[in-house]
């Protein structure tokens, strides 16, 4: 009976064991498996990572390079700027110059019509004296005296 209850705790080992083990290499084929998808799981995640390397690669020269083309075209606004204010600046002095000369213009104007004026007088107070008429030629110079002061001139 003593060998009986040995071979029954024998064969109860051995099944036992054999589970254990079958259990045992389940679960390690499920690890296995388990790591392997991890492993491509992570060789993708690195593969994505470096595609995402090279980008970020690319749009920082990218960007290298745009700043370098903003820092050209800030210096030529700049540039163009300090133009554009010396052309307003000498635009302000022409158009200073150019009112005094129109207002020279309309006094130049004004003291040649009151010449011209002068001159008719003193083409008709001689054209009277010519003919002898003094008094008539005198009354006109008088006349006019004002008008050939006006135009700067001395009767």
């Amino acid at each position: 009976m003593v060998v009986a209850a040995a071979a029954v705790s024998t064969l109860i080992l051995v099944v036992s064991g054999t589970r254990a083990w079958f259990s045992t290499r389940d679960a390690t084929e499920r690890t296995e498996h388990t790591l392997r998808s991890t492993r491509a799981d992570l060789a993708r995640a690195e593969d994505d990572l470096a595609a995402a390397v090279v980008d970020l690669e690319a749009a920082q020269d990218a960007l290298r390079d745009a700043l370098a083309t903003l820092d050209v075209r800030q210096t030529e606004r700049a540039t163009a700027q300090e133009a554009l204010d010396a052309s307003a600046a000498v635009l302000v002095q022409r158009q200073t110059e150019l009112e005094a000369s129109s207002t020279d213009l309309v006094t130049g104007t004004a003291r040649l019509n009151a010449l011209t004026r002068c001159m008719v007088g003193v083409s008709q107070a001689l054209n009277l004296a010519a003919v002898g008429q003094m008094g008539g030629s005198a009354a006109t110079l008088r006349d006019i005296q004002a008008v050939c002061a006006e135009a700067g001139a001395v009767v």
